[in-house]
Protein backbone atom coordinates (compact mmCIF):
# COMPACT_ATOMS: atom_id res chain seq x y z
CA UNK A 1 0.00 0.00 0.00
CA UNK A 2 1.19 3.45 -0.93
CA UNK A 3 1.69 6.16 1.72
CA UNK A 4 -1.10 8.73 1.57
CA UNK A 5 0.80 11.46 0.55
CA UNK A 6 2.64 9.57 -2.74
CA UNK A 7 -1.12 8.33 -3.60
CA UNK A 8 -2.12 12.48 -3.36
CA UNK A 9 1.06 13.77 -5.36
CA UNK A 10 0.54 10.81 -8.30
CA UNK A 11 -3.16 12.08 -8.61
CA UNK A 12 -2.32 15.97 -8.19
CA UNK A 13 0.45 15.57 -10.97
CA UNK A 14 -1.79 13.22 -12.99
CA UNK A 15 -4.97 16.17 -12.96
CA UNK A 16 -2.26 18.54 -13.74
CA UNK A 17 -0.82 16.64 -17.01
CA UNK A 18 -4.25 15.53 -18.09
CA UNK A 19 -5.47 19.48 -18.19
CA UNK A 20 -2.16 20.48 -19.44
CA UNK A 21 -2.13 18.24 -22.42
CA UNK A 22 -6.04 17.79 -22.83
CA UNK A 23 -6.05 20.41 -26.10
CA UNK A 24 -3.04 18.57 -27.20
CA UNK A 25 -4.76 15.04 -27.21
CA UNK A 26 -8.58 16.31 -28.20
CA UNK A 27 -6.56 18.05 -31.45
CA UNK A 28 -4.39 14.56 -32.21
CA UNK A 29 -7.98 12.58 -31.64
CA UNK A 30 -9.12 14.72 -34.41
CA UNK A 31 -5.99 14.34 -36.81
CA UNK A 32 -5.27 10.80 -36.46
CA UNK A 33 -6.56 8.42 -39.60
CA UNK A 34 -8.43 4.72 -39.11
CA UNK A 35 -5.81 2.40 -39.98
CA UNK A 36 -7.40 -0.88 -41.17
CA UNK A 37 -4.99 -3.42 -40.39
CA UNK A 38 -4.78 -7.23 -42.34
CA UNK A 39 -6.25 -9.26 -40.37
CA UNK A 40 -3.75 -11.90 -40.06
CA UNK A 41 -1.50 -9.24 -38.88
CA UNK A 42 -1.01 -9.09 -34.72
CA UNK A 43 -0.80 -5.59 -33.51
CA UNK A 44 1.17 -4.54 -30.05
CA UNK A 45 0.61 -0.82 -29.18
CA UNK A 46 3.43 0.30 -26.85
CA UNK A 47 3.91 3.26 -24.89
CA UNK A 48 5.42 6.17 -27.20
CA UNK A 49 9.05 7.32 -26.57
CA UNK A 50 11.58 9.45 -27.48
CA UNK A 51 9.57 12.23 -29.29
CA UNK A 52 6.71 9.61 -30.92
CA UNK A 53 3.37 10.39 -30.26
CA UNK A 54 2.28 7.08 -31.27
CA UNK A 55 4.02 3.15 -31.29
CA UNK A 56 2.99 0.31 -32.33
CA UNK A 57 4.63 -2.95 -33.97
CA UNK A 58 3.22 -5.35 -36.40
CA UNK A 59 3.96 -8.50 -36.73
CA UNK A 60 3.46 -11.83 -38.67
CA UNK A 61 4.50 -15.28 -39.98
CA UNK A 62 7.81 -14.68 -37.20
CA UNK A 63 8.68 -11.11 -39.21
CA UNK A 64 7.82 -7.40 -37.13
CA UNK A 65 7.69 -3.68 -38.36
CA UNK A 66 7.90 -1.02 -36.15
CA UNK A 67 5.84 1.54 -36.88
CA UNK A 68 5.86 5.27 -35.21
CA UNK A 69 4.07 8.73 -35.77
CA UNK A 70 6.00 11.51 -35.10
CA UNK A 71 3.46 14.72 -35.04
CA UNK A 72 6.35 17.34 -34.67
CA UNK A 73 9.46 16.61 -36.66
CA UNK A 74 11.63 15.57 -33.89
CA UNK A 75 12.96 12.08 -34.57
CA UNK A 76 13.29 13.08 -37.91
CA UNK A 77 11.96 14.97 -41.03
CA UNK A 78 8.71 14.58 -43.50
CA UNK A 79 8.06 17.26 -46.06
CA UNK A 80 5.15 16.80 -47.96
CA UNK A 81 5.11 17.97 -52.13
CA UNK A 82 4.71 21.66 -50.95
CA UNK A 83 8.23 21.26 -49.21
CA UNK A 84 6.44 22.09 -45.71
CA UNK A 85 7.36 19.69 -42.95
CA UNK A 86 4.22 17.79 -41.36
CA UNK A 87 3.22 14.83 -39.56
CA UNK A 88 4.15 11.16 -40.57
CA UNK A 89 4.47 7.71 -39.87
CA UNK A 90 8.19 5.49 -39.87
CA UNK A 91 8.44 1.84 -40.55
CA UNK A 92 11.25 -0.36 -40.22
CA UNK A 93 13.07 -2.52 -41.66
CA UNK A 94 11.98 -1.60 -45.20
CA UNK A 95 12.76 -3.98 -48.23
CA UNK A 96 16.21 -2.32 -47.89
CA UNK A 97 16.26 -2.88 -44.26
CA UNK A 98 16.73 0.76 -43.67
CA UNK A 99 13.36 3.33 -42.56
CA UNK A 100 10.70 4.01 -44.53
CA UNK A 101 8.03 7.46 -44.09
CA UNK A 102 4.25 8.18 -44.90
CA UNK A 103 2.82 11.31 -44.80
CA UNK A 104 0.28 11.06 -41.46
CA UNK A 105 -2.92 10.33 -44.08
CA UNK A 106 -1.02 8.02 -46.26
CA UNK A 107 -2.35 5.11 -44.94
CA UNK A 108 -2.63 2.56 -47.49
CA UNK A 109 1.05 3.84 -48.37
CA UNK A 110 1.92 2.94 -45.00
CA UNK A 111 -0.21 -0.52 -45.06
CA UNK A 112 1.46 -1.75 -48.38
CA UNK A 113 4.76 -0.95 -46.98
CA UNK A 114 4.06 -2.99 -43.60
CA UNK A 115 2.73 -5.37 -46.26
CA UNK A 116 6.18 -5.44 -48.07
CA UNK A 117 7.91 -7.06 -45.13
CA UNK A 118 5.71 -9.40 -43.33
CA UNK A 119 3.69 -10.49 -46.41
CA UNK A 120 6.30 -10.24 -48.98
CA UNK A 121 9.63 -10.81 -50.19
CA UNK A 122 12.63 -9.25 -48.39
CA UNK A 123 15.25 -7.97 -50.18
CA UNK A 124 18.26 -7.16 -48.16
CA UNK A 125 21.15 -4.51 -48.37
CA UNK A 126 24.42 -5.62 -46.90
CA UNK A 127 27.53 -3.02 -47.10
CA UNK A 128 30.95 -4.34 -46.97
CA UNK A 129 34.46 -2.37 -47.52
CA UNK A 130 34.74 -4.09 -51.01
CA UNK A 131 31.29 -4.16 -52.27
CA UNK A 132 27.39 -3.28 -52.05
CA UNK A 133 25.53 -6.31 -52.57
CA UNK A 134 21.54 -6.97 -52.86
CA UNK A 135 20.04 -10.12 -52.22
CA UNK A 136 17.19 -11.18 -52.50
CA UNK A 137 15.70 -13.62 -50.03
CA UNK A 138 12.22 -14.80 -48.99
CA UNK A 139 12.29 -14.34 -45.08
CA UNK A 140 13.46 -11.71 -42.70
CA UNK A 141 14.97 -14.23 -40.59
CA UNK A 142 17.33 -15.59 -43.78
CA UNK A 143 19.02 -11.83 -44.01
CA UNK A 144 22.31 -11.40 -42.80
Amino acid sequence: MLPDNIVYEYYKNDINVSTSNRKECDEWIGKLPYINFKSHWNVKVIPPFAGAVIRFLVSYGGREVSVYMDGYNILGFYYNDDDIKEPYWEIYPTLYDDTERFALNDVKGLIEGISNILDGEKICVKKSLLKRCIMKVKYLKNCI
